[in-house]
């Protein structure tokens, strides 16, 4: 599997998660999503763009934390 899939099959997985209302209250998911922010932020790799944009879309769709 090259790279630009691995990237296209996290973005998938990222959206299938935030499509579920559990994931968008786990402490758990928010601090993952914060940490991979942080590090897609750090790349200059345009390969990484979309899904920088997908981590943040992600972020945005982030509800008040019931669980951790």
């Amino acid at each position: 599997m090259d790279e630009i899939s691995s990237i296209k099959g996290i973005e998938e997985k990222l959206q299938t998660a935030m499509g579920l209302p559990k994931c968008r209250k786990c402490g758990c998911m928010e601090e993952t999503l914060k940490t991979m922010k942080a590090q897609l932020s750090k790349t200059m790799d345009g390969d990484f763009s979309e899904l920088l944009t997908e981590v943040e879309n992600s972020i945005r769709k982030m509800e008040p934390t019931e669980y951790t």
